[in-house]
């Protein structure tokens, strides 16, 4: 098993295992690209997030294991305006789907005009890193509401803006 903690040392905020509640074959990509160097990447970056932050109610462990849930079972929507991206950007759904699993929440947004909603950085197992921007997932069907490959001109190591 492999997993990263927060700084405190008391919540896990990523784990490569699937959670039991979920199907087996949800994870079957990411099993398969679970390289030690990939793993080491990706450990590396999301290690400075923070899981024991709070986002209304959620802390980010929470929130991103209620995301996945949602994802694996199917309770999730896309935008209008992700669609159109993920055409543009040529970002598959299984490449969401694999990005999600292999995630941090990144950013927050509890005041978007269109309902609270975090950022997700994630990867896929090409070792392809997204931003999948989503709803909280208190809602019904999860909505992912923009995807995009990030600019490391604006991103420094993918997870904090440059400014």
């Amino acid at each position: 098993m492999w997993i990263i903690r927060c700084k405190a040392g008391h919540c896990n905020s990523f784990n490569m295992r699937p959670n039991k509640a979920l199907h087996p074959s949800a994870y079957s990509s990411v099993r398969r690209s679970s390289s030690l160097l990939f793993r080491q990447r990706v450990r590396w970056l999301l290690a400075g997030l923070d899981s024991c932050r709070s986002f209304r109610g959620y802390n980010l462990r929470q929130m991103i294991d209620e995301i996945r849930n949602k994802i694996a079972v199917g309770q999730f929507e896309f935008s209008k305006h992700a669609v159109d991206q993920s055409i543009l950007r040529h970002i598959t759904l299984q490449e969401v789907r694999e990005a999600i699993f292999l995630a941090g929440v990144i950013e927050d947004y509890p005041n978007d005009k269109y309902g609270s909603s975090c950022l997700i950085l994630g990867f896929t197992s090409k070792q392809r890193p997204l931003h999948v921007q989503c709803s909280y997932p208190s809602r019904p069907l999860l909505k992912i509401i923009t995807l995009y490959e990030p600019d490391p001109d604006l991103w420094v190591d993918f997870k904090t803006r440059k400014n």
